[in-house]
Formats: C-alpha cells, structure tokens, sequence
C-alpha cells in the first residue's frame, strides 16, 4: 500500500476531531508535482531551482505543517497528563474506602481502559506524522533531483514534540502500572470481578495493521487486545519505554475538597466511540 493511502486510512481510523491536526501529504505531493515541472532553462542552476516561487511554497506548507502537528501533539499530550492525574486520584480514593463499590470500580476500569487506547492513538499520530515528513521529503529530492531529506529531518522534524515523546510513554507505562496495582487488589479485583466486565480494546493502531509499530526514537508500539478483568494484568502487552523520568508534570486545579469521580475522565460507551468521519 502506497503512504499515501496508508496515513489516510489512519486518520479515518483515529479520532474525527483529530482529522485537521494530520500532515496533509496529499496537497504536498500536489506542490511536489508543480515544482518538478518548472521548465528547466540551459544553465540554470540549483540555487535558481531553489529560489523558484513554487519550491519556496512547497517548504513554507511544510514549515506550517511541522508547525501545527507539533503544536497539537504537545496540547493533547498534556491533556494526557491531566487525565492520568484524574483517574490517578480516583484510584487513590477507592482504595482508601473500608468498601469500594463494584459500579465505581467498573467505571473506573472502563475509563483506563478508553484512556490507554487514546494514549496509543496519539502515538501512533506521531509515529505517523513523523514517517510522513520523511516520506514526502524522499519524494521531493526524487522528483526535483535534490538533496534536502536528511537535512530538513535532522534540523526540523527531529526536534519536534512529536519526534521524541518521553512524557507520553510515561504515561502510557504508569497506566499499565495502574492496572496491575488493580488486579493486585484483592479487594478491586474482587469488586470487577463482580460486575463480570469485558473490554475490548482497539487493535488497529498501527500503520501496518499489527499491534506493533516503530517511531523515529526506536520505541516500540503496542496495545492490549481483548483485555479480560480480572486477569488484566496477564493480558498487558510488553513495551519498550526510554528510562523513566522523575516525575510527570503537574497539571494543578482548584479542589474543593475529597475527589469524586471526575465525568470528565469517562469516555462515551463504546458503541459511541467509534470515529466517524464525514464528508473526508
């Protein structure tokens, strides 16, 4: 399957409200196509070729590309961790109680479980995103004969957020550390056990398909399929994290005293959540 394709076929998968945020690597291929066929006059040279009205808006839609993706990966990524803070918190306080209520901990189950599979969404956009900056650049440099891949990579996309992400594959760790701190419980495990639930989590997050994908730093992308509680933890796929980091960030608001369940760490029921997309 041609890239093209196959990042399209991943932003219809992911999250609608995403569908803006993806590299449009169709209007780049279009750019591309108009520069290779600027006529090319005897003793032209490349700083000519270069300095030409369409090359020059070829890298400025890339720049503003790079731009928006970035800025988007890091304001999900701390949405990500202001989450992780709620459902945290939530876990803290049913532990605390002489009796945890089997609904609580069922909702609390379901939200993780909705959580984590965002949390792989937003790395599999930036596994995505990432490998589609380089596929575009490959095809510039074949098509216009230049040789600015390596470089653009290496001086833009690389210092990009969404090019190395330690802060969300922490989160991703500590989530899965949530869940076995789960079926450790005897007494959470005993309360999910009781409401007999079953979650299946999205599989299809990976560009090929499988349940592993590789980014630019070398992590390694998974996700748990047809998870079963009690025996969750069994079920965890291994990962491959960089080393922990101290501490994630903080992302502090006001309390008014004892955490409830915060609604906004719920997702929408399951047949709710599927992506739909419109007029794409």
């Amino acid at each position: 399957m041609k890239f093209g394709k196959g990042i399209m076929g991943e932003l219809l998968a992911s999250n609608p409200e995403w569908a803006p945020f993806w590299l449009n690597y169709k209007q780049l291929k279009k750019r591309i196509k108009s520069v290779a066929k600027v006529p090319r006059h005897p003793g032209m040279t490349e700083r000519d070729i270069a300095e030409c009205e369409l090359e020059v808006a070829f890298f400025k839609d890339l720049q503003s590309e790079l731009k928006k993706i970035s800025m988007f990966f890091s304001s999900e990524e701390k949405r990500c961790v202001f989450r992780f803070q709620q459902l945290r918190s939530v876990l803290k306080d049913l532990k605390k109680r002489d009796r945890i209520d089997a609904f609580e901990a069922q909702r609390l189950m379901f939200a993780l479980v909705h959580f984590y599979r965002e949390c792989i969404r937003l790395e599999n956009f930036a596994v995505m995103n990432y490998q589609g900056f380089s596929k575009i650049l490959k095809k510039h440099d074949k098509m216009t004969g230049f040789n600015t891949r390596t470089k653009y990579m290496r001086r833009k996309v690389n210092h990009s957020p969404f090019s190395n992400y330690p802060i969300l594959l922490q989160v991703l760790e500590c989530t899965e550390d949530m869940f076995h701190e789960v079926d450790r419980d005897t007494r959470m495990n005993t309360a999910v056990s009781a409401v007999n639930m079953k979650i299946n989590v999205d599989d299809q997050v990976s560009p090929t398909g499988s349940t592993t994908s590789t980014c630019s730093s070398g992590s390694s992308i998974g996700t748990p399929t047809g998870m079963m509680y009690p025996s969750m933890a069994a079920s965890l796929m291994s990962r491959q994290f960089p080393a922990p980091i101290s501490n994630l960030p903080t992302v502090t608001t006001p309390s008014s005293g004892p955490m409830t369940f915060p609604a906004s760490v719920l997702w929408r029921p399951e047949e709710e959540d599927r992506p739909r997309h419109v007029g794409v």
